[in-house]
């Protein structure tokens, strides 16, 4: 005989954890291994990195989504130092 599910059930709520950047809904802590086999982008080792961040990681290379973006700030602002540096050299040189 099946029993079929009434309102009154409590429905589990996925982990929910909060960043700087927003929300991530977490299945839960998992080794490396078990999400690559997962095929999911992201895994939640339970662990702070290096630097101290508690947040997800990547799969690919095991960086922790803050490190990286930290890194991505770090390199755009090195770019647009560059790229100033560049426009007035071209600028100093017309004016001569």
């Amino acid at each position: 005989m099946k029993t079929e599910k009434t309102t009154t059930d409590k429905v589990e709520k996925p982990k929910t954890v909060r960043l700087p950047k927003g929300e991530y809904t977490l299945p839960g802590i998992k080794t490396r291994e078990q999400a690559t086999k997962d095929g999911d982008v992201l895994y939640w080792s339970g662990t702070a990195c290096d630097k101290g961040h508690n947040a997800p990681r990547y799969v690919r290379d095991n960086v922790c989504k803050e490190c990286y973006r930290l890194k991505r700030e770090e390199l755009k602002e090195k770019q647009l130092k560059m790229i100033a540096e560049r426009d007035a050299k071209l600028t100093a040189k017309k004016a001569a």
